[in-house]
């Protein structure tokens, strides 16, 4: 391990910037910063209110931008009913809502950005053991 290595933010390329800004904040993000790097790049910094956690949003300005890849984002909600409820008033939809998984205790949705990459929200429930006592 590197000494004093540490996760700063989460960079994603986007397609549009004003675009990528107004979904994450459907989902409770804020605008932190925003600043340009000359003809090349347009960036978004945001955040989780009362959190250190950031996430870049990149707009390449000097070359096209291919759609969104693997890339997710996973968040944690206390409840995620509540969370899914208040992001439909907001009309985002997931594309997926798996079933819990016990074994490994938690409770998933996920979702696709405008680019494409994923967000899955992620609610902790109590663990079950496999039958045997696995």
């Amino acid at each position: 391990m590197i000494d004093g290595l540490r996760l700063v933010r989460s960079a994603i390329v986007v397609a549009d910037l004003d675009r990528a800004v107004a979904f994450y904040e459907r989902f409770g993000f804020e605008e932190r910063a925003r600043t340009q790097i000359g003809s090349a790049a347009a960036i978004a910094v945001l955040g989780i209110p009362g959190e250190p956690s950031r996430l870049q949003l990149t707009q390449p300005l000097d070359e096209p931008r291919r759609a969104g890849g693997g890339a997710y984002f996973v968040l944690e909600v206390g409840d995620l009913d509540a969370a899914l409820a208040q992001l439909r008033l907001a009309s985002i939809e997931p594309a997926s809502i798996p079933p819990a998984d016990v074994a490994h205790g938690t409770r998933t949705a996920v979702f696709r950005d405008p680019d494409g990459f994923g967000v899955e929200l992620m609610q902790r429930v109590p663990r079950v053991e496999p039958a045997g006592g696995g």
